[in-house]
């Protein structure tokens, strides 16, 4: 059923979370028969590279200079042209525009882009129409949170015949709940941890002044354990001094801990209290999804689809992310839970996971677009 070959579509093979999970789709279909390359334009990030090598998956590359696309199209367009791939699968809005571009005047070729990002609020700007309406080009595009799919089908309606929601999968056999013990819920210490990269849109400054706000007002904050990548350009440097600055000014450094990126999260995620996920705007984060395999709590911004997989008092609570002394209550609320009410949130959030984001399900649903479109052919 699968004897041809598929060509997925990233920018790199870093450790983001749109590359965590094409790379799981990659190796779980290459375990049912199918054919897979790669292709990637950014190279030096290799974090996932031994992962597909030893999966027997070839990468092709290329170097982008600069901003200049034309070698990432160039050599798409030759990779295409060779007849050996009957679908293209490409992932963030970067990779699916040189995709959509590369691929013109080869129909024959079937092309699924994913979106993996939300809409900002308000008017839609102009450069996110422009890659939009690019999608065109498409056979068919996938996104990972039901939010996104919404509006997409809202600002562009003749997107709706060829648009689905697929959820990110979770190993569960990795990411599962460990027994804490009781002790870990003894007196009123509470760590939460929060997986993200930093930049300005994950809100660590709305966190700050929560903390800040519990402490003056209650005596009392929480200990927060932040793992991520830290952003290394100009603009990322001067976001994280001013995060250290607010940290010095609050006096809340012995609360806080940078982690940074880690290999070990399945490992460490099940000895928090809670997750704890303050952005402005998501798709479908894989913290969150992680967070609920390992039957943690979830205490996350109330925008994307995060009201899907959070039922508040159930699995966990919501804050407006734009409210620092929102976000203040619901931490201070939780940390006043009893244990039976923490253990039984913490059984809903495992539930959730393995009813809606295993890796079988989310692998099953790619499989069965693919076979569609090409039945199509």
């Amino acid at each position: 059923m699968n004897n041809m070959s598929y060509l997925f579509v990233i920018d790199c093979l870093g450790s983001g979370g749109a590359q965590r999970q094409m790379v799981t789709l990659a190796i779980n279909l290459k375990q049912r028969g199918y054919d897979i390359d790669f292709f990637v334009y950014y190279p030096q990030f290799e974090h996932f590279l031994p992962i597909i090598r030893n999966a027997g998956i070839k990468v092709h590359c290329v170097s982008k200079k600069g901003k200049n696309p034309l070698m990432v199209i160039e050599r798409l367009r030759e990779l295409i042209a060779s007849r050996k791939y009957r679908l293209i699968l490409s992932f963030l809005d970067g990779p699916n525009l040189y995709t959509e571009l590369a691929r013109i005047g080869y129909s024959d070729t079937k092309l699924i882009v994913s979106e993996r990002f939300m809409y900002p609020s308000g008017k839609l700007p102009l450069t996110y129409r422009s890659t939009q309406i690019c999608h065109r080009l498409a056979d068919f595009i996938t996104v990972n949170s039901h939010h996104q799919r919404i509006r997409m089908e809202h600002e562009f309606p003749w997107m709706k015949n060829q648009i689905t929601t697929i959820y990110n999968g979770v190993d569960l056999g990795i990411f599962y709940p460990r027994d804490k013990g009781l002790h870990h819920y003894q007196g009123n210490e509470i760590r939460f941890i929060t997986i993200s990269s930093l930049q300005e849109k994950k809100n660590a400054v709305g966190l700050i002044e929560a903390m800040a706000h519990l402490r003056t007002n209650y005596g009392w904050c929480p200990y927060i354990d932040w793992a991520g990548q830290k952003v290394d350009s100009p603009s990322g440097i001067k976001h994280l001094e001013h995060l250290e600055s607010l940290l010095e000014k609050y006096d809340l450094h012995r609360y806080w801990t940078w982690l940074g990126e880690r290999n070990d999260i399945h490992d460490i995620l099940p000895t928090y209290d809670a997750l704890l996920h303050p952005s402005y705007f998501e798709g479908l984060p894989n913290a969150v999804c992680e967070g609920l395999a390992a039957g943690l709590p979830i205490l996350a911004s109330n925008t994307g689809d995060h009201d899907r997989l959070v039922t508040p008092g159930i699995n966990g609570y919501l804050f407006d992310p734009e409210d620092p002394e929102n976000i203040a209550d619901i931490l201070l609320g939780f940390s006043k839970l009893s244990i039976t009410e923490r253990q039984a949130m913490s059984i809903e959030s495992r539930n959730y996971a393995e009813e809606n984001l295993s890796v079988e399900r989310f692998v099953e649903q790619y499989h069965s677009l693919f076979q569609s479109i090409l039945a199509e052919s």
